[in-house]
């Protein structure tokens, strides 16, 4: 089975509670031909199998220990240096080089405390992914070494973010909120996707939007997109049923005269 065979099988075996890790590794081994999603799926069981805590630790005794193993001892950290490297999205890549983006590092954590029976969510907070414990009201920000926020330094990080709009306790709350696996995997699709594009790599760029679509077929801007960058890179046949799709969609979307002349063989 492929990596995105099995991508596709897990997304539809399941609704918003997607396996991450599984899921993960299935991006990282499709970019990456060669790799093994098991062998990624197996260094995440090894991280943790090398995380020792008591017998029923507390919340704030069990994130220190787990912390110093991480970011201290392994050196896990935010990769501030080559931030847009599409490595930085690949969860292999993560492990072995112990350098990622907030949203990678926040899934190996979400997923290493899973398999020591701790529970967090992932935070879409704007422009950097954070954690929560499920059950607690404070913050992780795994791109910084596990450093613990509260709310009210987060509203602190929302105003110089967007300096213009009124920060209360109400849009803290909006940019705090829960979001699902299926929705965390798609901004590391969108974040895989933009960095190709930068890069000019366009079939790395349709392969992020391909799952983009597995993981919500309903983006008809993504289909038609994705339709443009098929065409571009001469899978023509491809690119047309994207737009078809897309205009059936959108029957009075304002591109829909040139779609209209590209199913037409291109007569202007």
């Amino acid at each position: 089975m492929t990596p995105r065979s099995r991508l596709t099988a897990l997304l539809e075996a399941h609704a918003d509670d997607i396996p991450l890790d599984v899921a993960a590794a299935c991006v990282a081994a499709e970019e990456q031909p060669g790799v093994s999603s098991d062998r990624i799926v197996e260094q995440l069981d090894a991280l943790a199998a090398d995380i020792r805590l008591p017998p029923k630790p507390g919340l704030t005794d069990a994130i220190a220990r787990i912390n110093h193993r991480l970011f201290t001892e392994l050196g896990f950290s935010g990769d501030r240096e080559s931030y847009d490297e599409p490595a930085n999205s690949f969860l292999d890549q993560v492990i072995t080089r112990r350098r990622g983006l907030p949203i990678l590092l926040s899934l190996l954590y979400i997923e290493v405390t899973r398999r020591l029976g701790l529970s967090f969510v992932g935070i879409g907070f704007p422009g950097h992914f954070l954690i929560r414990p499920r059950d607690a009201d404070f913050f992780l920000d795994p791109f910084t070494g596990g450093r613990i926020l509260r709310s009210t330094q987060l509203q602190i990080m929302l105003s110089r973010r967007f300096p213009r709009a009124i920060i209360d306790d109400s849009a803290v709350t909006r940019a705090t909120a829960p979001v699902t696996n299926r929705q965390l995997l798609l901004r590391v699709n969108h974040n895989l996707k933009a960095s190709y594009l930068r890069r000019e790599d366009l079939p790395g760029a349709i392969r992020a939007s391909e799952r983009l679509l597995l993981l919500d077929d309903s983006r008809s801007e993504e289909r038609q997109h994705l339709g443009q960058m098929l065409l571009s890179v001469g899978r023509r046949e491809e690119g047309l049923a994207e737009l078809a799709h897309y205009l059936a969609l959108n029957p009075t979307s304002p591109d829909a005269w040139w779609i209209v002349r590209e199913l037409n063989g291109g007569a202007g």
